[in-house]
Order: C-alpha cells, then structure tokens, then sequence
C-alpha cells in the first residue's frame, strides 16, 4: 500500500495545516500539482493513498486548522484529478459532507468553499450523491453563522445548476408521470389554479418556497404537491422523483403509498 508521505513533501503538509491562510492555500496549490502529475501518469493507487492521507489525518483532526487544510487540500485534489476525478467521488465527498456539522463555523465555511469547488470539477458526475448533498445543504441553511448561510447558498446554487443542465434530466411531463409512478393521483395538483394560489396566498404563506431549488414561488409558476401535501415547483420536485421516490422532506415514499408516511 502507497504511503502518502512519500509522494508530498513533509513541508507541504506541514504548510497545509498552518494558521495562516496563505501558507495552506500555497500548500494546497502543490497538492494540486502532485496530483495532477499522478493522474496523467495513470498512478490512481498514488492518487488514492493522497486522498485517504487529506480524508483521515486531517478533516478528522481534532486541530481545526488541520480540518481546515484537509479539505482545502480535498478541493485542490479534485481541480489535479480535472476529468479523472469522478473515479474517487466517493472519497472526496463524504469527508466533506462530514464537515458540514464541524462545531468550528469556519471549518463549515471552508467545507462549503471546498465542496463548490469538488461540484466544479465533477459537474454531472456529482449528482450521484445528490440526496446526501441536499440533506447537508438544508440543514446549513439555518447555520447560526452568517457567512456560513452565504456559502451554503451560492454552494446550492450551483448544485441546481448542474442538475438542471444534465441531459438525464430532460423531461416530458405528462410522459414521465406514468413512469415515475407518479400519475393517476399519486402525485396531486394544489387546490385551486396555481397562479391564483400563489398570488393571493390562499394556501401558502407570503415567503412559501420550494425547498428543492430553494427559491420563492412567483406569479403564474407552476406548483404540485405530493400526497403528503407538501409542496414543490412541478420541474423540481419531477426531476428529484427521477432520482428519489421520496418527498424531499418528510422521505413519504411515491411507491408505497399513503399508508406508510
């Protein structure tokens, strides 16, 4: 088994974990360049043992600067790998996606700031993992630290991006019901035109919102509920069943029926 401490130089993970944001960041840019030269020389074993060393030595230290480095050093392995990187999605993301519940904001900052990146990178290859990454996502959404809140939000923003270009994603509506198992009631409209509700508010509050896409309904949208009776953009909530059978937020499963919320 490869040891990463004989493909980075002590210094530079020594840098990797300094106090100083430049020194990581310089740090990271070397670990990128490694990175990069191990990839285009087809050495994936060289690769992973990086990635496992920037994983479990420093986003699980228990020194916050350490975290902060790993995942720094996370992101800047991912721009190396560039069309390689998918191959080792399920080693980079997880351990940032753990950062997200770090008691240090500023770990949870940098996680956001790392994870765009990753999300950068991989593009469509992403969306794989895209339940975890919504689950994290909603729940920054409510951090206690402004710039946190900041991050998670552009961070979304991008992800809606990249789901929403993919060629999987394109849809007929009326077509992929019966697929999705979705027609024939299983999936309801709301009461009432949606244009009007949403207008005059008769169901949902003045600033309701889709909870996917995390963007407030306007005029004339179009809005569905599920048989929960919660409520999305009817583009969102048919692209989330193409890859979930569940209601993002209570997990009612489409398939089961009712009877099991």
């Amino acid at each position: 088994m490869t040891d990463a401490s004989s493909v980075i130089p002590t210094a530079v993970l020594h840098n990797l974990s300094d106090k100083l944001y430049e020194k990581r960041k310089n740090a990271a840019l070397e670990v990128e360049g490694i990175v990069k030269h191990l990839a285009l020389a087809g050495d994936h074993d060289k690769v992973t043992a990086v990635i496992n060393l920037l994983a479990t030595e420093f986003t699980h230290s228990p020194l916050a600067n350490h975290r902060k480095g790993g995942l720094i050093g996370l992101a800047a392995a991912t721009v190396g790998l560039s069309s390689e990187a998918a191959q080792h999605l399920e080693q980079i993301v997880p351990p940032v996606l753990y950062s997200f519940s770090d008691q240090d904001s500023r770990v949870r900052y940098y996680a956001c700031e790392a994870l765009y990146n990753i999300a950068k990178v991989m593009r469509g290859n992403f969306i794989v993992l895209f339940n975890q990454i919504f689950e994290a996502l909603c729940k920054l959404s409510a951090d206690s630290d402004p710039n946190v809140q900041s991050a998670a939000y552009l961070l979304d923003r991008l992800v809606k991006d990249i789901v929403t270009e993919g060629d999987q994603f394109r849809f007929q509506i009326f077509k992929d019901e019966d697929k999705l198992g979705i027609g024939a009631g299983r999936m309801v409209p709301i009461e009432t035109s949606c244009a009007y509700m949403v207008k005059e508010r008769i169901l949902l509050p003045e600033d309701a919102e889709c909870c996917i896409c995390l963007c407030r309904y306007e005029d004339a949208e179009a809005i569905q509920a599920l048989p929960c009776t919660h409520h999305f953009h009817t583009t969102c909530i048919v692209k989330w069943l193409k890859m979930d059978a569940t209601c993002p937020l209570c997990k009612y499963n489409i398939h089961k029926g009712k009877d099991q919320v």
